[in-house]
């Protein structure tokens, strides 16, 4: 059984590269993870993409949650209240950015990771450009001891 997860995803005027926004969305939506929801927070947008963004957001098919806010109160208020609107049975609270594209095994992939080892705090994906598709970062983690370890490291590719 895969542990509960909820993904927040935080939206500010995001009508100028909608598209791309769309493609996040879908993307979020074809994960191969099934037992995850989505909390979508509009951080106060006055350019028509909550009323898009909505939409599109209904249409996906996923259990889904949209919290508009009435003022932009920056990204990590956005996460923080995302976070604040967790369902009690997520295990995992997962942050993506409007703009971000996900590959559908990529959840399963970090969780898997995350449950497989006790020290494990956080975890973060392979962030790739998407124009090149070269790495932009492959993230870390640090122990409580403070100590840095990348990502599979131990993992063969």
């Amino acid at each position: 059984m895969e542990p509960s997860v909820a993904i927040v995803w935080v939206n500010y005027n995001s009508m100028r590269f909608l598209d791309l926004v769309r493609r996040s969305l879908y993307s979020i939506a074809s994960l191969n993870y099934r037992d995850f929801s989505l909390i979508v927070v509009d951080n106060g947008s006055c350019d028509g993409s909550y009323e898009a963004v909505r939409g599109h957001v209904k249409s996906l098919g996923v259990n889904a949650r949209v919290i508009r806010l009435d003022h932009n109160i920056g990204l990590p208020g956005a996460n923080n209240i995302g976070y604040l609107a967790l369902p009690s049975d997520a295990k995992y609270f997962v942050a993506i950015n409007n703009d971000a594209i996900v590959n559908r095994d990529s959840l399963k992939r970090l969780i898997s990771y995350a449950e497989d080892r006790e020290n494990v705090a956080a975890v973060q994906g392979v962030h790739l450009d998407l124009d090149s598709g070269l790495i932009d970062t492959a993230g870390c983690f640090i122990d409580e001891l403070m100590i840095s370890t990348h990502l599979f490291s131990d993992e063969p590719p």
